[in-house]
């Protein structure tokens, strides 16, 4: 999942800063969420995909990352 995360806002080309204030996050919580330090959440996945722009399939995928190891 973490991978996953760090994916989608490496593929949009955000920053940390710029992914956190589009989703709503500190920069820091999507940094740990990346390193795996911390599950995310339903929310923290669909905020971060929408902050993304990612497609309903892209979403989805995450969706069920997200699903499996919560």
């Amino acid at each position: 999942m973490a991978h996953a995360l760090r994916d989608a806002r490496q593929k949009i080309g955000f920053s940390l800063d710029e992914a956190g204030e589009r989703a709503g996050m500190s920069p820091g919580e999507i940094a740990n969420l990346e390193s795996g330090l911390i599950a995310p959440t339903k929310a923290d996945v669909g905020a971060l995909s929408r902050a993304y722009q990612l497609s309903p399939d892209e979403w989805t995928n995450l969706a069920i990352l997200q699903a499996a190891v919560n």
